[in-house]
Parts: structure tokens; C-alpha cells; sequence
């Protein structure tokens, strides 16, 4: 399998993209578990199989050959094709409602095809399937977002700094209300709009996605990954944990791929 990743550094792709990432080749596995990262995207399949089943939680879906997806708090579990080809571009939140004006957090736990809310879906899947490698459909992806008509996030600018800070794990919803400078209703209106969740969900939320990155990428034990991450206890960890991903977070460090938050069988 061949990987390929792209950040953006320009100001004004930077405002709006988080990374912009391709996959292709044979796998040597038959099925992909992804667990909740806390993103949205827009994902274009170029595999042989360009319509594949998964589920969602429990939920049975068809990814279609071009398809949004906004915050999950379930896992997404797919069967692979044999050739395996994605490319997909990870937005910040407020970007989702600006492009095809629907809020992030209605996308939660969902798989929307990407023609029901931008008629160009069909000429733009066209043209990065056919573009001559990752370099040029990360330039045709960047020149098609150029082209859509962006405000200014403004006030909202702080929750959205606050969203991507994926070290801030110590708020309650009260002080961060007091932090954002909105009341506590705005406040949770805010998340729901963003990630289809509440304050107070969240802040949880937030905690599993610190705890994903260090059962990841740290030598911390559990119990120091609980303290750090803010949790009541070792049991309240495990709990919240299994509660996302359908698994422990000691089960998870056994059979963790990459990149992180994919589990391959």
C-alpha cells in the first residue's frame, strides 16, 4: 500500500483544511475499522469497487464513490476491496456548513453522498481519478475549495481553535463557556452545529480523542494516560473508551494499525 499526505502551509488553506491525504495499492488485509478522530471529510473512492458496505455502529450504510462524513462517535467498519484507492481532504468543521451549507454536526455518524450537495461532485471525481498522481489532485482539490465563497469565521474563530487543540482536556462546560465568551446555551448550540454533540458530550468527546493519541503514539500506561487525560478514574477511562470504540484501550494498543484510530483484519 502506497500513503501519501499533504499539509497545507499556505494562510488561506490552512483556514480550511486540516490534510489532505491517498491511499492506494493492495492491501493485505479484508476489512478496516476506523475508530471516532474527531474529524470531518470528503472522501473519493477510485477502487475497483467504487460503492462499498459498511457500518456505521450498528448501522448499515454504502459508501458511494464520493462522500461526506462529519464527527463520528461510532466506529466505521468496512470490507476492502482487493485494490484499495481513496483520496480524501480533512476540513476543520465550520468549513463543511460553508461549502454545502449543512451544519458538521448533522453529518455525525453518517455517510452523505457528496452529489446531493454540490452538483459538480460527478466532474470533480472525474478529474482527480484521472490526474497523473497525488500532487496533482491535491492542486485540483486546493483550486476547486479556491474557488467556493468563504466568510470569516469570527467570534466562532475561538471554538474552532478550540475544537483543533487536541491537548485542551481540563474545561468544565461552565468554565469554557466563560473562556469562549458565550452562555452556556450558545455554547452547546455552537457544538451541536460543529459535532453534533453538546458541551458536556463534548468535553468527553475531547478526553477519548487525547486518550486515542497517547494508547497510540505514547510509552504511558493506562492509568498514567487516564490522570493525564482527566478522567475519574482508571474504570471511567476504560468505560468512556470502550463507550467510542467498541474495544478497551488495552485491547486497542494489541492491535492498533496506522494511521492512528485504524484497526486492519
Amino acid at each position: 500500500m502506497k500513503t501519501n499526505f499533504y499539509i497545507p502551509q499556505h494562510p488561506f488553506l490552512k483556514n480550511f483544511i486540516r490534510l489532505i491525504w491517498q491511499v492506494n495499492g493492495h492491501p493485505h488485509y479484508s476489512s478496516e475499522t476506523i475508530i471516532p478522530k474527531g474529524i470531518a471529510e470528503i472522501i473519493f473512492s477510485f477502487s475497483e469497487l467504487p460503492l462499498i458496505d459498511a457500518k456505521i455502529g450498528d448501522k448499515e450504510i454504502r459508501l458511494e464513490k464520493y462522500f461526506i462524513n462529519g464527527y463520528n462517535t461510532k466506529p466505521i467498519r468496512m470490507q476492502i476491496p482487493r485494490h484499495h484507492f481513496f483520496f480524501g481532504v480533512r476540513l476543520h468543521p465550520h468549513v463543511i456548513r460553508q461549502l454545502f451549507f449543512v451544519p458538521a454536526g448533522e453529518l455525525a455518524n453518517e455517510s452523505i453522498d457528496l452529489a446531493l450537495v454540490d452538483k459538480t461532485a460527478d466532474g470533480l471525481w472525474n478529474r482527480l481519478k484521472e490526474a497523473p498522481g497525488f500532487a496533482h489532485r491535491v492542486r485540483i482539490i486546493t483550486e476547486w475549495l479556491k474557488q467556493k465563497t468563504f466568510s470569516h469565521p469570527g467570534r466562532e474563530l475561538a471554538i474552532i481553535d478550540f475544537l483543533n487543540d487536541e491537548k485542551n482536556t481540563v474545561h468544565t462546560s461552565s468554565s469554557l463557556s466563560k473562556t469562549l465568551f458565550y452562555s452556556p446555551r450558545q455554547l452547546s448550540r455552537k457544538f451541536l452545529e460543529f459535532t453534533g454533540m453538546n458541551t458536556e458530550e463534548f468535553l468527553q468527546y475531547k478526553k477519548f480523542l487525547r486518550a486515542l493519541h497517547l494508547a497510540h503514539s505514547s510509552p504511558l500506561s493506562l492509568t498514567q494516560i487516564a490522570h493525564e487525560c482527566h478522567f475519574f478514574d482508571q474504570s471511567h477511562f476504560i468505560r468512556v473508551f470502550k463507550s467510542y470504540s467498541d474495544i478497551t484501550p488495552g485491547e486497542y494498543r494489541q492491535i492498533k494499525g496506522f494511521p492512528p484510530g485504524h484497526i486492519y483484519q
